[in-house]
């Protein structure tokens, strides 16, 4: 017989031995759940307690990633999306300036993910979208996210504001540029003097780290924006 076996039909012993007893006192005892605990866990092979232990962690690491998209989603507010169409086609470094004294922003389609090896700021846009409210007025750039990496605080497709040449601090959610994805929507977890370690929300992602530079961090997240 099996350890996986034997595994279950202490479950069904356990289960009947509840359904006869009342359960209310039984929970309410602690020696029942000390033993339960560790009963079940003398029950598992080695490989059955990795794999626990693994799950264990991811969960664990999921609860934080959700905590912590909270308090970024207090800290970058949604901001409601108006488009405006650009009185030129042109690249973004140039069309910059005019975009900035009309209060608003050239928007790329071009995932933010992607273009590896290119310079985003030299992609053309025909589209501007106007700042926010209360935005203090400087330099920046609308973009649309591809990827879940920073899932629940950004989805695919969502479009986000960044401030750009803003100074990175721990928390802050940027863009970078990543030599093997391209450009890259991370949190920054730790900076150094020489780089800057990024994280995603989605733990199935590892962190990945780039210079401490202009070069490779383009702005901060200053608002995510969404259509009424």
């Amino acid at each position: 017989m099996t350890d996986d076996v034997l595994f279950d039909e202490l479950m069904d012993l356990v289960g009947k031995h509840l359904g006869e007893e009342d359960e209310d006192k039984i929970f309410a005892d602690p020696r029942f759940a000390e033993w339960f605990v560790a009963d079940s866990w003398a029950a598992m092979t080695t490989a059955q307690q990795a794999s626990l232990n693994a799950r264990a962690e991811r969960a664990s690491r999921r609860m934080l990633a959700h905590e912590r998209a909270k308090r970024l989603a207090a800290r970058i507010p949604s901001r409601d999306l108006v488009y405006r169409a650009a009185p030129v086609t042109a690249r973004a470094r140039d069309a910059q300036r005019l975009a900035k004294m009309e209060r608003c922003s050239p928007l790329f389609e071009l995932p933010v993910a992607a273009g590896a090896g290119r310079e985003l700021l030299d992609e053309e846009c025909d589209t501007w979208v106007e700042l926010p409210k209360g935005m203090p007025g400087g330099d920046y750039v609308a973009l649309r996210v591809k990827g879940d990496s920073m899932v629940p605080f950004v989805n695919s497709g969502d479009l986000i504001l960044v401030e750009l040449g803003a100074a990175a601090r721990l928390e802050d959610v940027v863009v970078a540029r990543d030599s093997d994805d391209g450009y890259v929507v991370k949190i920054i977890d730790r900076i150094t003097q020489r780089e800057i370690e990024l994280h995603s929300l989605n733990v199935d992602y590892d962190p990945i780290s780039v210079p401490n530079d202009s070069r490779h961090v383009l702005g901060k997240v200053v608002a995510r924006l969404y259509r009424e």
